[in-house]
């Protein structure tokens, strides 16, 4: 599993980031360009569940334990696409 970086965070095991520098070869600038498009659509995803649930409008606490944050988004993921798939068969019918 790798998460998505931005040109702020360091370049560590298991985050994907940005090469560095212009006047790229072809295939760094290819991959920041994807890695660039890739970062917007998870953005614009988790815009869409912190408008939708409430439970994201301030910070999950963890108590150093990851499990319970990510069991809360992908529940929260589940429940988004269910809502989007519900109202979708509602407007064909």
């Amino acid at each position: 599993m790798y998460l998505l970086g931005d040109a702020a965070y360091k370049s560590i095991p298991n985050v994907l980031t940005p090469f560095e520098g212009t006047n790229l070869p072809i295939w760094k600038d290819s991959f920041n360009f994807h890695l660039s498009q890739l970062r917007i659509n998870v953005e614009c995803a988790f815009g869409m569940l912190i408008n939708r649930f409430g439970i994201f409008w301030r910070g999950i606490r963890s108590h150093d334990d990851m499990f319970l944050p990510a069991l809360i988004i992908d529940v929260c993921m589940m429940l988004h696409n269910f809502i989007i798939d519900t109202d979708k068969s509602q407007k064909t019918e």
